[in-house]
């Protein structure tokens, strides 16, 4: 009997290991499209970076920020080269973004250098504000950043 029991607890186990990943209900999905910008940043849980973003009816023309679209694509605005010293240039970077489940998301989204994969965890999400922390960062410099980082440009 301890047997039987035995295997059957086996079984659960294995079946429930066994489920996918569940995606975004489409209440918060549809809450995270449109344009987020004024992102304050502050310091997280391990070191890990938080950022608040106010929503707006489009980026702001010269500021940072980022687009959500229905159709899993974004749109960042930030700088537009490796310079941090004002006057910042911004540009528009294309990527993807992907619901690894109800509040973590997958970000992938080029930028001047190369491309940045980002995963987030939702903290808060209403109608009017966005707060994330990025639990994760890889970053992949293309051929032109890596020959600026080996000259020690920046």
């Amino acid at each position: 009997m301890k047997k039987k029991i035995f295997i059957t607890f086996l079984s659960v186990l294995a079946l429930a290991g066994c489920r996918e990943d569940e995606a975004a209900s489409p209440q918060i999905a549809g809450k995270l499209v449109g344009c987020w910008v004024l992102p304050q940043y502050e310091d997280g849980t391990n070191g890990n970076t938080v950022i608040s973003y106010q929503r707006a009816d489009a980026l702001n023309g010269n500021a940072e920020g980022i687009r959500f679209l229905n159709s899993s694509t974004l749109i960042e605005r930030k700088n537009a080269g490796s310079c941090g010293t004002p006057p910042i240039f911004y540009d528009d970077f294309e990527g993807s973004y992907r619901w690894i489940n109800e509040r973590t998301v997958s970000i992938d989204v080029a930028f001047w250098g190369g491309m940045d994969k980002q995963t987030w965890n939702i903290i808060s999400l209403t109608d009017t504000t966005l707060k994330i922390e990025i639990l994760a960062r890889d970053i992949s410099y293309n051929e032109q950043a890596q020959t600026f980082n080996t000259a020690g440009i920046y």
